[in-house]
């Protein structure tokens, strides 16, 4: 099917990628299903997200224990704990992610998921070394791999390299114009090199990218920080109130404060009831366990619902 898909849309495939569509096939289309909502928390970067990913990768390899692509899932989340999680013992949960990462690249060594992953783990494990030549490993399997090249970009930015850091990202870019956290990063390094006004244009562009909390609190601190650097005190105090659920200044009144909580847990709870409509609407039968996000493709699905009892053909016409 995926082969199918980019012939469609005339993309290329490399041969790596050719050989991963076949060889990272799992045995059960419930595995790859568990996978995909797995992939799809994991994106959240939050600790209650990041363990849900990991019961779901761990539910996939359960269904097929051949899954290579699900023990990397699952090296991911434990090398992302120990950035996101909370009470996490790095120690072991370093150990656990290097086991599942090497699990993977067992079953599959030319799985640069796999790689990326062990090179995550061994990072937080203070071998520095070790995870950068698997991210090399993960590049080598894979050119067009952007997890792995977006991590070598961190890997520079942290050795102070900016210049490569930045041509890291804007490779991860080509290869990918819609990767939002390759965006972020080249919105954070053409903030530290004070292009400003670039910085704000690839903000918008975030923003257009999407819509996931991560990526909302990102581009609004950017914003404030630019706008500080500036020392624009108006434009961050207006970039704050826009990216924050509510907003109070010094001195501040304890009754005040305490109507702006029941109006913030208020508004909590409203979101939280849409969420969980529109997952219902997700995990209907009718949808054949469709993942999406963008609001084009839930009015795509709820046109489809509202046919599909119907013997009559229908078409969707549209960019992609």
């Amino acid at each position: 099917i995926a082969s199918s898909i980019a012939e469609a849309l005339r993309v290329a495939l490399s041969p790596a990628e050719a050989a991963t569509l076949v060889k990272d096939r799992p045995q059960d289309v419930r595995a790859y299903d568990l996978y995909l909502k797995g992939r799809e928390r994991y994106g959240s970067y939050s600790d209650a997200s990041l363990r849900e990913a990991l019961g779901l990768f761990r539910q996939a390899t359960e269904i097929d224990p051949a899954y290579a692509l699900a023990y990397a899932g699952m090296a991911d989340c434990y090398g992302q704990l120990c950035q996101w999680g909370k009470s996490v013992d790095i120690a072991e949960s370093t150990r656990l992610g290097i086991e599942a990462a090497r699990k993977a690249i067992a079953l599959n060594p030319r799985l640069p998921d796999a790689y990326k992953a062990e090179s995550l783990n061994l990072r937080f494990a203070g071998d520095y070394d070790g995870a950068h030549a698997s991210l090399l490993r993960a590049v080598e399997a894979d050119p067009r791999f952007t997890p792995a090249i977006i991590n070598l970009a961190v890997e520079a930015c942290v050795r102070s390299d900016l210049a490569g850091a930045e041509r890291y990202t804007r490779r991860a870019l080509e290869v990918d114009p819609q990767e939002a956290f390759a965006c972020t990063w080249l919105v954070l390094l053409t903030r530290l090199t004070l292009r400003d006004e670039e910085a704000l244009a690839l903000i918008g562009r975030v923003r257009q990218l999407s819509d996931a909390p991560f990526y909302i609190n990102n581009v609004h601190a950017a914003r404030v920080w630019i706008h500080l650097g500036r020392s624009d005190l108006g434009a961050a105090s207006q970039a704050m109130r826009e990216g924050a659920a509510d907003y109070l200044t010094k001195p501040v009144d304890a009754e005040e404060l305490l109507i702006r909580i029941r109006r913030v847990l208020r508004r909590h709870r409203d979101l939280q009831e849409i969420r969980r409509l529109r997952a219902d609407v997700v995990g209907r039968e009718a949808v054949g366990g469709l993942v999406y996000r963008s609001a084009a493709m839930a009015q795509v699905v709820e046109r489809a619902l509202s046919v599909a009892d119907t013997d009559v053909t229908v078409l969707f016409e549209g960019a992609t």
